[in-house]
């Protein structure tokens, strides 16, 4: 059975979909229960939206690891928009997972293990750049912010926004996964 909103498998019991949140309808009362929401003798319309299927579900306030690893990838050259603290800082923790296992492919011969750390540090670098620009946004801050990473002093400021907690209004990059979720 696939969720009628992302087109998710999902179990035959699930009540709700893993990927995108959405009700399923597979709730042992809805069928069985009497709907008294229409007078008696009308006929119950289908109350479902129509899918879309071009939907693709917005980001959840806080998300899991392994939710944020796919939208590292998936949105690896997106510089608008917001990212939560979550999603950035999970990221963050691949990237130094990823980088650490590549310093120890060539265990004893420096070359590979240059050529390894090289080679993650190229192919890592615009998507967290993406990621981490994303993530001024939810503070509120352009992304040229990132820029002053360039100074002796900027990484420890970009470090602090980084730990903010986003805003919970929207701004002038986006609404925030709250209000997205809430559908404001």
């Amino acid at each position: 059975m696939k969720c009628p909103y992302c087109g998710a498998e999902l179990l035959n019991n699930a009540k709700f979909c893993e990927e995108c949140g959405a009700a399923t309808g597979n709730d042992n009362y809805s069928s069985s229960a009497p709907q008294f929401s229409q007078p008696y003798g009308q006929q119950q319309q289908n109350s479902r939206p129509q899918v879309d299927p071009n939907y693709v579900p917005d980001p959840p306030a806080f998300v899991t690891f392994p939710q944020a690893v796919k939208m590292f990838f998936k949105n690896w050259n997106n510089f608008s928009g917001r990212s939560t603290r979550s999603e950035f800082w999970y990221a963050y923790i691949l990237q130094m997972i990823i980088g650490t296992v590549a310093g120890y492919i060539g265990m004893g011969n420096y070359t590979v293990t240059l050529l390894a750390s090289g080679l993650v540090s190229l192919i890592l670098f615009i998507p967290f750049l993406a990621a981490s620009v994303r993530r001024l946004h939810d503070i509120g801050k352009s992304g040229w912010w990132y820029l002053i990473a360039f100074t002796c002093i900027g990484a420890f400021f970009l470090l602090y926004w980084y730990a903010q907690p986003g805003d919970p209004n929207e701004n002038m990059y986006g609404p925030s996964a709250e209000q997205k979720n809430r559908g404001l």
